[in-house]
Order: structure tokens, then sequence, then C-alpha cells
């Protein structure tokens, strides 16, 4: 029974609610329509602006900055002792082998590989 008594009460106050609404004066409703106006040259500016970033991140990835890499491995030794070696020492470190690597794309079907 309460829930049927409030019924009236709610669509009054959502009447008054439209009422207010729609008195509201138009110079509010211009600056409204002004900033909506403003943020889509915003957003259309923002899209443009993404659209030539993509552009140029693309194009950028076509080129051969990163076609050269260098790199290295090798094999070395250390030694510690507990007592010392006369002809090595107590501690000591060898360089067996190392290897530079040199590799370069000259395009994506051309590639140069080597070991120096």
């Amino acid at each position: 029974m309460k829930f049927k008594a409030m019924l009236p009460v709610l669509v009054v106050t959502a009447a008054g609610m439209s009422v207010q609404v729609w008195a509201a004066d138009d110079a509010s409703l211009a600056s409204l329509r002004a900033e909506l106006a403003r943020q889509q040259a915003q957003l259309t500016e923002q899209q443009q602006l993404e659209a030539l970033a993509g552009a140029l991140e693309k194009q950028a990835g076509n080129t051969t900055v990163d076609a050269t890499h260098v790199g290295f491995y090798g094999e070395v030794q250390y030694n510690a002792f507990r007592e010392t070696d006369p002809a090595l020492g107590k501690r000591n470190f060898h360089a067996h082998r190392a290897v530079i690597l040199l590799s370069h794309a000259f395009a994506d079907n051309l590639n140069f590989y080597s070991e120096l």
C-alpha cells in the first residue's frame, strides 16, 4: 500500500524535473552547443594526429635503421687453485675463443651473415 501511495509523488517529481529542463535559458544552451562543437573539433584533430602518427610509425618500420647487428660469443676459463702453480699462478683467466658476429639486412630477401 505504501508503494502505491508513493507512485503519484514520484510521477509529479519527475514531471517537475522535466519542466525545469525545458525552462533552461537559451544562453546556457548556446554555451553547451559551443562546447560540444569545440570538443568535436578536438576529437577530429586528435583522430587526424593519430592517423598521421600511425602512418609515420609504419613508414619508420620500413627503414633499415635496425638492419645491422653486431654480436659476440666465446669461451673463457677462470681457474682459482688452492695452492700456487709455478707456471700458472694461484688464479688465472684464459680467453680461449672469441667470435664476433656481423649481420646486415639489405632488403627483405637479401641478408648478410658473418662470423669473424
